[in-house]
């Protein structure tokens, strides 16, 4: 639904200008027959001129105040998107889908990862994880269909060299001109040690089964 609407909103201007357009042509022609029907052929060309030079001032203040309107709509946006991703509590990056490189952080992931901003800048999406995650990391991007992308659990690494559990999710964006993909990381490190500790507590369990199952035996036999 919201993407009908953007399509839609994306022609409002120039369906507002025809039909405006056709609205002058149609009834302006209409009135100005009725009113020079009686008059001199040089008079009805002047006022079919002032027609003219009245629908071009009036649709260029129409078209004026539309398009300003679009724009201040457009740089809210923006302002809003922005504020979004650099208050968005959970770690956010751009990168270039050729090169790899990170070309923007949010400040979570600032404070999560150890990096500052500038030092974000000079790495690549390689950088944040281990060296055995590379080519798995290729072929999780070589093999993305959708723009929005689920790309699962993977293991990052912060500046200091702890590792830590996140949940990935991207998708494609055009950002400053070049073709990138937005990321979102959730840690979940904490959720990954309570299932290995509920595992660990299974595996403890189900010993004791057998092994109280087995002295049972040995009671009976």
């Amino acid at each position: 639904m919201k993407t009908r609407l953007a399509e839609l909103k994306k022609y409002e201007i120039p369906v507002i200008h025809l039909a405006i357009g056709l609205l002058w042509i149609l009834g302006g022609n209409i009135f100005l027959h009725n009113l020079t029907v009686h008059l001199p052929r040089e008079l009805q060309i002047s006022y079919q001129t002032y027609k003219g030079i009245t629908y071009v001032a009036i649709t260029s203040i129409i078209l004026f105040l539309l398009l300003n309107n679009h724009r201040k709509q457009i740089i809210s946006s923006e302002q809003q998107y922005r504020s979004l991703f650099a208050c968005n509590p959970n770690p956010m990056w751009v990168y270039n889908t050729e090169t790899k490189r990170i070309i923007k952080v949010n400040n979570a992931a600032v404070k999560n990862y150890g990096y500052s901003s500038q030092e974000f800048l000079k790495l690549s999406i390689y950088d944040i994880r281990p060296q055995e995650y590379r080519e798995k990391l290729d072929q999780t991007i070589a093999g993305y269909k959708e723009s929005h992308q689920y790309a699962g659990r993977w293991i990052h690494r912060k500046k200091s060299g702890e590792e830590f559990s996140v949940s990935v999710i991207s998708h494609s964006v055009r950002f400053n001109d070049q073709d990138c993909r937005m990321v979102l990381a959730i840690d979940i490190e904490e959720l990954v040690q309570n299932e290995n500790k509920l595992k660990q507590a299974y595996s403890v369990e189900k010993e004791l089964n057998q092994a109280l199952e087995s002295n049972n035996k040995i009671l009976q036999s």
